[in-house]
């Protein structure tokens, strides 16, 4: 991020007050994004809905209306204190295979054997839930092969670049081997903000 230039003392806020904008307008972009989403709950093909959907389209779009204009609102105030947004520091990648590491032990929570502490299980459900489970984790386990085949590609793509650029990208060649040989996937985002 650049360094926005320094206002005259009588006309900019201190540090801290800048610190506190910033903030504050990441948070309310946040809560707009929660806005926008409940929204859109009505389209969600999710079996599990949480709101109850109670605003015709045409409202939806007037409340996004809004949205866009708070939005704007949101940089202008950042502007006038010459504050950059900020670019994002997370990969999508990166914050999808955490969900789904997640996903894959609320899965294993389901096996016969932790079931057994809510109460006993049959041998013909365990073996059902265990077909279950099994469902359930080669989809995850096929998402994860899918975004790491992803990953690795666009770092081979960026590596490649590099490389006609003259760079020297053997450690970073090295780095990225020893990332996928060992599953590793919590330093590929760190590996590809570096190219």
């Amino acid at each position: 991020m650049t360094r926005p230039v320094a206002k005259p003392a009588g006309d900019a806020l201190n540090e801290s007050q800048r610190l506190r904008l910033r903030v504050s307008c990441q948070y309310i972009d946040r809560l707009l994004t929660d806005v926008g989403n409940i929204l859109h709950a009505a389209t969600s093909p999710s079996p599990f809905a949480k709101y109850i959907v109670d605003i015709s389209p045409t409202e939806a779009r007037v409340l996004e209306d809004y949205i866009q204009r708070l939005r704007g609102q949101l940089l202008r105030s950042l502007a006038w204190q010459q504050i950059e947004p900020g670019d994002p520091t997370i990969p999508a990648t990166h914050a999808i295979l955490t969900n789904l590491s997640f996903i894959d032990i609320a899965i294993e929570e389901l096996r016969p054997r932790h079931m057994r502490g809510s109460g006993a299980v049959s041998d013909r459900i365990a073996g059902e839930l265990n077909g279950v489970v099994h469902e359930l984790r080669s989809l995850i386990e096929g998402m994860n092969r899918y975004l790491r085949q992803e990953m690795g590609t666009n770092l081979e793509t960026r590596l490649e670049r590099l490389q006609r650029q003259g760079a020297d990208i053997s450690l970073l060649q090295t780095t990225s081997e020893i990332i996928t040989r060992h599953g590793l996937v919590e330093f590929r985002g760190r590996l590809e903000a570096l190219t």
